[in-house]
């Protein structure tokens, strides 16, 4: 996958939001909350056979979706574990492409909208008044 623009992006993820998953949450000890990329690489690292999962989490806003780049935990056995601490649980999406696709994608843009603002027509600005005629 290339790089994408936001409205690309957003747009493609939210047509794969049915493959969306809830992720099993864990208890780590060293896990920092907005960390989630170091939290699951250092979960990785103590733990023999686990392989890093990254993606994204959906968060359903009034009228619009957040599309939040997130990195989880996959064991030998294929489950996944996030062991970030999160206020609540959210659905996750595997990232459709490669490991430096997404390093890429998390790095420019962390979070995208659905739909995104040039849809919403929030970046036009509103019509000029004509001068009155005498």
């Amino acid at each position: 996958m290339s790089r994408l623009s936001d409205a690309e992006l957003a747009n493609s993820l939210h047509l794969r939001r049915s493959a969306a998953r809830c992720v099993s949450r864990l208890q780590y000890p060293d896990a920092r909350p907005n960390f989630c990329h170091e939290n699951a690489e250092a979960y990785a690292r103590q733990h023999q056979g686990c392989t890093l999962v990254g993606g994204w989490l959906i968060e359903d806003c009034s009228g619009w979706n957040y599309f939040i780049a997130h990195t989880v935990v996959q064991h030998p056995d294929r489950s996944l574990v996030d062991p970030t601490p999160l206020p609540r649980q959210y659905p996750f999406i595997p990232h459709d492409g490669s490991d430096e696709d997404f390093a890429l994608q998390r790095h420019n843009r962390p979070r995208v909208q659905y739909p995104p603002l040039d849809v919403l027509n929030c970046l036009h600005e509103p019509p000029v008044a004509e001068p009155e005629q005498f």
